[in-house]
């Protein structure tokens, strides 16, 4: 299940202080974090997390409490003893405004971009699989290029994410589809989103207004570049 946000109406809408329903490692994690907007997105997310798994497996929002791992992603520690909720895995990215969340029962990455956030593509660009040298890059406009890098920088994280730190920590590249996965990607005006793995016709999207976005299908079957629009 695939849920999009942003971070100042997930504010407004808290319920509750976060001292009241995060948990002993989410509260030494917060308190530690000095930026005020990054203190914003971890509680953002977290509570999105939580609505996200409750209204896929039932249960109180309050019900479910996450670790913080400083480097990865965080795992449910605890929920209601009826329900299934071990087993199920999250993925959580934020940039900007914007707060992305996953959750599957199996290894699962999500990335999202915001479209005013500028990457340094020429330093990056050996991440995402982007032939920064080709003359149908130099070809585009800047804010092309952005779009672009934008497009493979998001698959590649959600790649990355789903593969767990020792494949970040292995790699020297990126090159999605060498293991037969599949990624969903959309991007608009506001922001860019992917999700790894992902197909179109198993993806459940949280929100009707994330399910009606135009999506494309990215894969490299036979080491042959491709996106399929759904």
């Amino acid at each position: 299940m695939l849920s999009l946000r942003q971070v100042d109406a997930m504010a407004r809408l808290l319920p509750v202080s976060p001292e009241t329903w995060l948990g002993a490692q989410e509260m030494q994690r917060w308190h530690s974090l000095k930026s005020p907007a990054r203190r914003a997105q971890f509680v953002a997310g977290h509570w999105l997390a939580r609505q996200v798994v409750a209204q896929w497996l039932g249960g109180n929002t309050t019900d479910y409490i996450l670790s913080a791992p400083d480097d990865g992603p965080p795992v449910w520690l605890d929920g209601p003893q009826a329900l299934a909720w071990r087993g199920v895995h999250v993925s959580l990215s934020h940039s900007g405004n914007w707060v992305a969340c996953a959750l599957a029962r199996h290894p699962v990455g999500v990335d999202i971009e915001s479209a005013g956030r500028i990457r340094d593509f020429a330093a990056l660009g050996q991440w995402t699989g982007l032939d920064l040298a080709s003359k149908a890059f130099a070809a585009l406009t800047p804010q092309q290029q952005q779009q672009t890098f934008h497009t493979h920088w998001t698959l590649a994280e959600a790649w990355f994410k789903q593969a767990g730190p020792a494949a970040r920590m292995q790699a020297t590249g990126f090159a999605l589809g060498a293991d037969g996965l599949q990624a969903l990607l959309a991007q608009t005006d506001d922001f860019t989103l992917a999700l790894c793995p992902a197909q179109a016709a198993s993806t459940t999207f949280a929100e009707p207004e994330l399910a009606a976005l135009r999506w494309t299908v990215w894969g490299w079957p036979g080491g042959d570049r491709h996106a399929a629009g759904l």
